[in-house]
């Protein structure tokens, strides 16, 4: 499985009309230094880049690009504040990975405690690219930490309550994307939804 795709956002540097300084005008999904190409309506700018969520396969950054194209909303069909022109998860891949069995997947898998603890090690120390080193105003901060916060799913696992599907991949070992679809499986009721993108709104 390739875990080489992030999904990342692009930021306001200030007011608008209709968004606030630091909040998204663009979500796309990338590989590479896709996140720095050229879109078609702008160039964009490198201190303003933000990456929400890295080590992904393609189907788990389509199913995330969709899901906050989704939340803050599109311009052009005044549903909310991105430039995007699509509902977001564009790609053959996602079409084929609709088309299965979603209860087969990682049905009853359960890892060595080995493998939790190389998978564990192996995601310590790693850093989110940093989008610059200038400092930021207090409205940029304020928008950014709210951003952060509305894109955190809160879940329970057997009991235990987690503030985030990175916290709890990064001390359980199990994969973001297993633990997104098992909180949203009928199939693994011991994992619990406990706040989505709205409850922290």
């Amino acid at each position: 499985m390739s875990l080489r795709f992030y999904v990342y956002a692009y930021i306001r540097d200030a007011d608008s009309k209709t968004a606030k300084a630091g909040t998204p005008y663009y979500i796309g999904k990338g590989t590479g230094n896709r996140a720095f190409s050229k879109h078609s309506f702008a160039v964009p700018d490198k201190s303003r880049i933000i990456f929400l969520e890295n080590n992904l396969t393609e189907v788990g950054a389509l199913a995330l690009e969709r899901r906050l194209i989704s939340w803050w909303g599109r311009k052009d069909i005044n549903t909310g504040i991105l430039l995007n022109r699509t509902e977001g998860g564009e790609s053959p891949l996602m079409d084929e990975y609709k088309k299965l069995h979603l209860s087969t997947i990682n049905m009853g898998k359960i890892l060595k405690k080995e493998t939790c603890l190389k998978m564990s090690m192996s995601r310590s120390g790693k850093k989110r690219p940093e989008l610059s080193n200038r400092n930021r105003t207090a409205k940029e901060l304020s928008n950014l930490t709210s951003m952060t916060e509305k894109i955190k799913l809160r879940i329970e696992i057997h009991g235990t309550k987690y503030n985030s599907v990175t916290e709890a991949s990064n001390i359980l070992g199990i994969h973001n994307e297993t633990l997104r679809y098992r909180c949203h499986s009928n199939g693994f009721p011991d994992y619990k939804i406990l706040g989505d993108l709205k409850c922290h709104a």
